[in-house]
Parts: structure tokens; sequence; C-alpha cells
């Protein structure tokens, strides 16, 4: 069962996608932010994830809204603009893949080495990449062009970070012994530099002019080293704060440092190296840290999903964050009549196939909250970050909640109900699981079984009811402070095997292999899957005997058909495939499903075998057909939001939803309500399930917008030109606002390409105190879709009291392709 890379095919899907206008849901990182970035204009941050998210993500500055997402097959190491804003780097953590991107988000290239990428980071002349490989000790300068590479030094195996001086005369590594070398730009050693304890460096970087390295490691200092003589300058900490990532602005005044294990900031001046400001700003710990390009603030990232930005006093500027989360949980009803779909307890949504109507659980878990569907009568159990379980009776206009009495446990990190009776067995973050009856909450055993692992991450019953499964990820540690009660972990590094218990005892019955995270019992009770060892394996229940095995690392999740006849896999890489397990040919790829961005976590087949289901953490919940076909995508939004969506553009959305929704095509930004009726279908997701085959309205998804033209404008002598490039929408109206006043609907009458307003016209919209706003917003030629605003700041001669030929007076021209905001 041999999974393959669809990297290159969804890069090619994205750049297709990014031609044209895409609706952009509130979505977010699954998982913690590990590297932030930021354009060297400043209008854009680009926020990683370095767990099981595999995204990049693209923001604007000034609105704070999402704008592209960067789809990979791994984790994000690292992140980067070049110096004179053209490329994109990203770098994946587990591959050492690096791609390159347009500025607009469009996948460019896959730069291809030889060795497996550490580090990285762009020459100042933006043409060429310094990598680092840390098994094999390579530093090299990869020409982006083609023009080959230089290599720098291969004596460094242990290499984690490297720098390029932005007078371009410099290189620079640091490894995990603490060991910082200076390299001149032809290759020659200059300074080995020690000052880190034989701690790993976890940031390098230069000064602005060159004259100074910063580098600061895992031994909590960072320190400033003279480039022309070796010497260390300096040492900064943080009044007993540790600085395991220090960063210069871009003016060379400040110097920012921050720790993953520690949830503050610290900002010190380059001029007397005092400690300038120390403000908190994550939960937990801040990952990674970046002025803005003018220096004035700061971008942090950690471990609540998202980037922040901060001034250098402290104060909290934006958060790029939205609320649409994770889909651990995507199910279908056992009648088939609903879908469960959700992350954390707030985020849990139950989905009606048959009315138009979406239960939102109110529950208030911050963590996972697993759930399970009790075949008896379609209710479910759902378990909350503590001590708490909830049986869920549903019908049609209503949920009935009722909370379990539980004693004193570790949260609940597994559910699986009985198809037979009116139990379920539950586990939790230390090891123990126990079964309960799903009416009382009452215990049914006398002593819970206690595993050899701290996490039981899986369980499931046999048809029969008369068994169970438990899977086990031993490497699993939750961030949660009431989890201290931990089991000490098994030594051997192989994990632990699949253990199949008796329902009524709990007792062990027999094992399966020596390393499974995962499994699945067949609808007709003969096997048993799981992922051993970076491997699938199939099992025959009654003698334990092997029936299949392929080489098949990063499964997540699996289920069988409902006929046993297939086996539906997916993938921390993204993947999600069908395969066939009848003979003469087991093994074979029936469906490759295209689409999910992020790692899946849940899969399923609905009861009569036509749909299947998968959860992500791109935050969608995707329902497909089994030839592979996408048919619609769910997503939770907030506390009691929500939105689906088709693949060709029409969606359905509450109604607060509906405000959070936008277009983007490039990295212009069209509001919804333009077009909001040409793609809004109520009632769109029973539409898709009712057994009378509704026929959904067509569309060509968002190509056939007719879009408004291109504009930028500039001031001078108190003349306002404006330049309009026609797109598929024609030339329209050009309405003008002053300090946002509407002071003229249409200053473009006759549809030229070339507009001069004099600006005097309107001297009573004037202020005579401060800069006046000028915005510019263009129509197509049907005048239903606009542009975002254009501004331009203007001080009027007029109030000024100097002459109209004074150029000392005379504004700098400001140029916005597009709707793209105006900032001379």
């Amino acid at each position: 069962m041999k999974t393959f890379s669809i990297f290159f095919l969804l890069l090619g899907f994205t750049q297709l996608w990014s031609q044209k206008a895409e609706l952009m849901p509130p979505l977010s990182h699954a998982k913690h932010v590990s590297v932030v970035a930021v354009s060297p204009d400043g209008e854009y941050v680009i926020s990683g994830s370095g767990s099981s998210d595999n995204t990049a993500m693209m923001w604007s500055v000034k609105s704070g809204r999402l704008l592209k997402i960067l789809p990979h097959k791994n984790p994000i190491r690292e992140a980067a603009y070049s110096p004179d804003g053209s490329r994109i780097y990203t770098l994946e953590k587990n591959s050492g893949k690096l791609y390159l991107w347009s500025p607009d988000g469009l996948f460019l290239d896959t730069v291809v080495t030889e060795h497996f990428i550490t580090s990285a980071c762009f020459s100042n002349d933006s043409k060429r990449l310094l990598l680092g490989n840390s098994s094999e000790g390579f530093l090299m300068v990869h020409d982006i062009e083609g023009n080959g590479e230089q290599l720098i030094s291969n004596e460094t195996p242990s290499l984690q970070k490297v720098a390029s001086s932005p007078d371009g005369k410099y290189y620079a590594s640091g490894d995990e012994d603490g060991i910082i070398r200076v390299y001149q730009k032809d290759g020659n050693l200059k300074h080995t530099l020690n000052g880190h304890d034989g701690e790993d460096i976890r940031s390098l970087c230069f000064s602005p002019k060159s004259d100074f390295l910063l580098s600061a490691a895992a031994d909590g200092h960072a320190v400033i080293w003279n480039v022309v003589t070796g010497k260390k300058e300096r040492t900064l900490n943080g009044n007993s704060n540790p600085v395991k990532c220090a960063r210069y602005s871009p003016d060379g005044k400040w110097i920012s440092g921050v720790d993953p294990d520690d949830p503050v900031c610290c900002i010190w001046s380059t001029a007397n190296f005092k400690l300038h400001k120390k403000f908190p700003a994550e939960k937990f710990g801040i990952n990674d840290v970046i002025f803005a390009a003018d220096g004035k603030s700061v971008f942090l990232c950690g471990f609540d999903r998202s980037a922040k930005q901060f001034d250098l006093e402290g104060s909290p500027l934006k958060n790029f964050i939205n609320e649409a989360t994770p889909a651990v949980n995507a199910q279908f009803s056992p009648l088939g009549t609903a879908i469960l779909t959700g992350g954390s307890g707030p985020n849990l949504r139950l989905w009606n196939l048959n009315t138009d109507y979406i239960d939102t659980l109110p529950l208030k878990a911050d963590f996972i909250a697993p759930a399970a569907f009790m075949q008896s009568d379609g209710s479910f159990v759902i378990g909350e970050t503590g001590d708490k379980l909830y049986h869920v009776e549903m019908d049609t206009f209503h949920l009935k909640i009722s909370a379990l009495p539980r004693g004193k446990g570790a949260g609940v990190a597994a559910i699986a109900c009985n198809p037979k009776n009116n139990t379920f067995i539950a586990s939790d973050f230390i090891g123990k699981i126990q079964c309960y009856d799903v009416r009382s909450g009452a215990a049914c055993w006398l002593d819970p079984f206690q595993s050899d692992s701290n996490y039981v991450s899986c369980l499931v019953f046999s048809p029969d009811g008369k068994t169970f499964l438990s899977a086990y990820n031993n490497q699993f540690s939750p961030t949660l402070e009431a989890f201290t009660e931990m089991v000490q972990q098994p030594s051997s590094g192989k994990g632990l095997p699949l253990r199949l218990h008796d329902a009524v005892t709990g007792k062990v019955l027999k094992s399966f292999g020596t390393g499974v995270n995962a499994a699945c019992f067949s609808p007709d009770g003969k096997w048993v899957a799981g992922n051993e060892n970076n491997e699938i394996r199939i099992w025959n229940v009654n003698d334990g005997s092997l029936f299949y095995s392929s080489d098949d690392p990063m499964v997540n999740c699996m289920a069988f058909s409902p006929d046993s006849k297939s086996l539906l896999i997916g993938y921390a890489n993204n993947n999600l495939h069908l395969y066939n397990l009848e003979s003469p040919n087991p093994g074979f790829l029936r469906a490759d499903f295209i689409g999910h961005l992020s790692s899946i976590r849940q899969v399923g087949f609905s009861p009569d075998g036509k749909y299947i289901i998968s959860g992500s953490n791109d935050n969608t919940a995707r329902v497909w057909d089994t030839a592979g076909k996408e048919l619609i995508r769910l997503i939770s939004i907030g506390n009691k939001d929500w939105m689906v969506m088709t693949p060709d553009g029409l969606f359905d959305a509450s109604p607060a939803a509906m405000k959070m929704l936008y277009l983007v095509k490039g990295l212009e930004i069209i509001e919804l309500d333009q077009i909001k009726q040409r793609y809004y279908m109520p009632g769109l997701l029973q539409k898709v399930f009712s057994p009378e085959r509704i026929t959904l309205r067509k569309t060509d998804g968002y190509e056939d917008l007719l879009l408004f033209p291109e504009m930028n404008a500039s001031i001078a002598n108190d003349i306002l030109t404006v330049h309009l490039k026609p797109r598929s929408g024609g030339l329209g109206a050009v309405s003008m606002y002053i300090n946002n006043i509407e002071v003229k609907a249409d200053i473009n009458p006759n549809r030229d390409t070339v507009l001069k307003e004099p600006l005097k016209t309107y001297a009573r919209y004037y202020t005579s105190i401060a800069s006046n706003t000028i915005s510019l917003r263009a129509f197509n030629s049907e005048g239903w879709l606009k542009s975002q605003a254009v501004e331009v700041p203007y001080e009027p001669q007029l109030l000024s009291g100097r002459g109209g030929g004074d150029d000392s007076n005379t504004a700098s021209p400001c140029w916005a392709m597009g709707n793209r905001p105006c900032t001379p």
C-alpha cells in the first residue's frame, strides 16, 4: 500500500486557484506557530506551523485578514522573504525540502540539492540561498537562477542555523555544540566563536550594517559578536528570562529576544544595551520573533495557533488568527442522518442532513473532545477536558445533554461505544481505561485497566461488542497542568502493541504487532488493521496471523468500508487513499482524495457506504464519493457559527459567519456582499444529501468574476493622478472619498485610463491640522463589483500657505497595484 506524493499536484492546483478569486473562510493554524516572517514593505506577514498543521499562511498586516495558504506535506521549520521581496522560501522540518514562492503566494520552484536542508537564508542580492545541513555538515551557497553551487564547508556535522550578512561579505553557521563559524564570501574561515557553553545555536543574524553578529542558544543567552575582531562584545539576558531566539530591528536600533519555554518578550536598545521593555505575549512560550519593516513593532508566534503584533512598549496591535478550528472529529451517525464534526468542545457541531438545522454543543473544553455514537439509538457520548463526560440525545429540534458522573481522572483521550448494549469505554491521559453505563454513568469494572502508556490514543469495539482494541501513543504528553500523574514510558523505542480486550472485564486477550497507535476492526469482524511502525498491517482476529502488510509511513487514521472490502487511510502528510483488500489484488489504490491542506485526523464511511468523510487540521471536514470526488466541506467557526461550501463555489453559512467571508484574488480582497447572491445557497448541505438528488446551481467557481481595473494613484502640486488598467470587468466609475466622506460618486465619467483631478476643488473637506486621506474605489463596467479603497495621504498646499509650484511641498508618489492599500 505504497502512498505517493501529491505535493506537486497540490501545488499545481494551488497555482491554478491563485489565478482566480477564491472564497476565503476564516481558517487558521491547527497547532502552534513556529516561525514568522515579514515582507520588506511591511504589508504582509507569514506564519508557519511546526506541528502537524503543514501550512504557512500569509496575512495582510493592515487588515489582519488571511490572504493565502501555502500547503506543504510536512511541518514548517523556517520561512523568510528575500531582501528585495521578490521571493519567499519555506523549509519543511521532516523532509528537508525548501520551496520558493512568489510574493503573491504562487509556487515557483523546489530547491533541489543532494542534502537534507536544516537551515537557510537569502543572500543580500536575493539571487542566492545559503543552505545548511546538520547530518553531513555541508554549508553551501545555491544560486536560485541555476548557476551552480559554492561549497563553503563540509566540516560541521551538527550545523543548526545559518546567516548571510546584509553587505554580502560574510556567511555564518551555528551548530548544536554552541560553536559559531564566520566565513568570508570566498569560503575562507574568518572566525570560530565559542560562547554558549556547548548548547545548540537556536538563532543567528547579522546587524543591518554587518558589523556585529547576534547569536542565541539553548543556554538562554543572546551574545553580540564583533564581526571584524571575532570578540564577544556583550551578553544580553532578560533579567532572569532566558533568551533562545534573538533578532535585530531593520534600523539596528533594537534587539528582541524570546524563549519557546517562556511567554515573555524582551526588547533592548542598542544605544546602551539596557533592557527597554519586557512584556508577556503568550500563554506558554514564544517560538519566534521578528521586527516589523519600520522597526516600530514586533511579530511573535507561539503555542496558541497565531502570530501576534506588539509595539515596542508591549501593547498588542493585532492577532493573526481566525475562529475556525481543526476537525478532529468527523463521523456519520449510525443512521446516516447527521454528521458530527469538531475539535475542542466549543467547536463540536451536529450537522443534520435531513433538516436545515445545525446544532452547537455548549461545551467549554479547550482541548480535544473525543466523541462516539451509540449504534442503538444514534445518541452519542462526548469527553471533555478534565473529568467530564456527556451523553447527548438528539431529535429533529433539539439536543438533550446529560452530564455523566465520573470519578477523579486525567482528561478524556478516546471514547468508543459498544454496538450491542448501552455501555461505552473511555481512556485518559495517564493510561487508564474504564467502562461506563451510558444512562447512569456508573463504572462497569471494579478496577479500571491500567496501560503502560501515558496516552491511550485509540479505542474501537468489535462488531459483536464482545471485545475492543486499544492502541497507544507513548510519545504524547499533553500541555495541561491537570495531568501531573504520568506513567513511566517504555524504553524499547518501538512503542506498544495493539491489544484486544474482553469487553466484560477489560482484560487483555491477545496482542498484535509491537508499535501501533491507530487501529480499526473490519465490519465483518474478521480483520484488525493498524499502523505498525511505518507499515500498514492487517491481522486475522481469531489466530493473530498476518493477512497483509506494506510499507506505509505517516498513517494517522483508518477505517474499513462497510463491506470490509476496502481500507481508507488518512495520513499526516495530507494524503487520503482508498485501497482494495480483495484478492487477487490487495493493496491496489482504488481512489485518491485530493484537497486537504493539512494532516488527516479522522476518516470514516456513511452507513450505506456511498460516502466517505475526513476530518483534518486544515479546519475542514470533507465529504466525498467513493471515486474521490469532493462533494462538500464543513467548517466550524467559533463557539456557534458554521459554513459549508462546495468545490465550485456554492456556500451556506450562519449569519455571523457570513460577515467573516470574503474573496481573494492574488492579494486583492473582494468583499463578499457584492456577489453573495450568485453563490449563496441556503440549505446547501441538505440539498447535497437529498434523496431526490436536487441539481445544484451550476457555477464556474469564481473564475467568471468581472473584475474592476487595477488602479494606482499619486498626488503632486494639488493634482490627483489616477492610472487604471482594465481587467475582465472593464472600466467603470471611480468614487472618491476625503477623510471617509464621499465627495464624488464618479470622477471618471468618460471611462479614461488616466485621470487628473484638481484637489483644490474640495477645500471644504480638508482639515488644516493633520494630513488628509484621499480614498478611491474602482468599479467594473457593470457597476456591481468594486475594489478595496486605495488611500493616498494629502497635505493641501492651499492650507499650508505655500505656492503651488513649490517642489519642496510636492507629495511623494504613492503606487498601489490592484486594491493594495497605498502607503508612501
